[in-house]
């Protein structure tokens, strides 16, 4: 039997909206009007904000722990994450006093769902631990007196993929320094901590 890309399509599609809203095994993909497909990528374009939201405000749980904030910092640090647009320019956390960091946070899945990150993938990584170490032409903190931190979901294939990654060439693999059990957080400025946040 020939594969056929349609229909291909058409099944992974249906079979996600059954299972995902635990509705019936029909065929939705002849539903949609080619208006309807439109307004559902418009809406599932919002995924990616959804995983970062997520992920941000795991990583201000983890921060909360780990730097011992008090409650005013606590409320301010929630309330930044909470009042930021999604996709907004500058750093996806920033924290100027009484204790200075910045953060970036990525939720790329490793491509056709492996454990490796596709080349954009990959490059978009490098650039935001570059923009952590030398500062963003659009923010006007000294990125160099700030602690600095790259957040991940916590999946095994982004693990595998962060592996992967920090073993090829061209990765700046002495500047990200992932904090775990074994790797003790000691707040150097020179290195991005990257730290891995489950969803909840």
């Amino acid at each position: 039997m020939k594969y056929d890309r349609e229909d291909e399509l058409k099944n992974r599609l249906n079979s996600f909206l059954a299972k995902s809203f635990d509705i019936a095994h029909i065929d939705y993909y002849s539903k949609l009007n080619d208006e309807a497909i439109l307004n559902l990528k418009s809406a599932l374009s919002d995924i990616n904000n959804i995983l970062t939201y997520k992920v941000t405000i795991g990583l201000v749980q983890w921060i909360i722990s780990n730097l011992n904030l008090d409650l005013e910092t606590q409320t301010k640090l929630k309330n930044d994450v909470l009042q930021s647009k999604p996709s907004s320019n500058g750093y996806d956390l920033l924290l100027s006093s009484p204790i200075k960091l910045i953060a970036e946070v990525k939720c790329n899945i490793p491509v056709n769902n492996g454990s490796k990150y596709g080349a954009a993938q990959k490059l978009g990584i490098q650039k935001d631990i570059q923009g952590l170490l030398n500062g963003k032409s659009k923010s006007k903190v000294n990125h160099l007196d700030y602690l600095k931190f790259m957040a991940f979901l916590d999946i095994p294939t982004i693990r595998e993929a962060n592996t992967h990654m920090m073993k090829s060439k061209n990765t700046l693999k002495d500047s990200l320094v992932f904090i775990d059990d074994k790797q003790s957080f000691d707040k150097r400025l020179d290195v991005v901590y990257g730290i891995y946040i489950p969803l909840r």
